[in-house]
């Protein structure tokens, strides 16, 4: 057993855990054993600010993500199975493609010269371009868009598991604390929990 999974050790070892081991050892040792460096993470406001950021543009994807995944995720466990296959194939056609690949394409299309300032432009919506990418707003749409799947399918993967029967059952129109509870909503708690870590994760 060892034998079979030896080369998959070998290059996590390679590829993970020597370079992590390199970078924590160079964040303690520099001319001798020292801590500056995290004495300057916890004294200097650029790196909390920084953190800031990410915590906020991850929360901000994950709840974009999930609002617009959800309803791909339904629509494609509602419908019959060759609109089902065709929700799931669009679901997954950019895969095809490398993340660099569509990192690049968004921010071609929302540069000044872009298609995006062209058409606002053209369409007298905006007089001057407007400053699409470069920032937060063209991170978490770029973000989204590659993240986005990731929330579909596990959404998907779920409800394909939740028998009609329990996600059709009626519920009284004078309880809707426990309509809001029941059905559907309750049989995903977990799923959206999980499919909301994927994102966060990711950034």
């Amino acid at each position: 057993m060892l034998a079979l999974v030896s080369p998959a050790l070998l290059v996590i070892l390679l590829l993970i855990v020597l370079p992590v081991g390199w970078l924590a050892w160079q964040s303690i040792y520099h001319d001798g054993f020292t801590l500056e460096n995290y004495r300057r993470i916890l004294s200097e406001d650029i790196y909390w600010r920084s953190f800031a950021l990410t915590f906020e543009i991850s929360l901000l994807v994950t709840v974009l993500a999930l609002l617009l995944g959800y309803p791909v995720a339904y629509a494609a466990n509602a419908a019959p199975k060759g609109w089902s296959i065709l929700i799931l194939a669009l679901v997954v056609l950019p895969f095809w493609t490398s993340v660099l690949v569509r990192a690049y394409a968004w921010l071609a299309l929302l540069q000044r010269t872009g298609v995006i300032n062209q058409l606002l432009q053209y369409l007298d919506i905006t007089r001057e371009p407007l400053a699409l990418v470069h920032n937060t707003f063209g991170t978490v749409v770029a973000t989204v868009h590659i993240l986005l799947p990731f929330m579909v399918l596990p959404l998907y993967a779920t409800m394909q598991k939740i028998p009609r029967a329990t996600s059709c059952r009626p519920v009284p129109a004078s309880a809707p604390i426990r309509c809001w509870c029941s059905g559907r909503f309750s049989c995903r708690c977990r799923c959206r929990a999980c499919s909301r870590a994927l994102p966060s994760f990711s950034c």
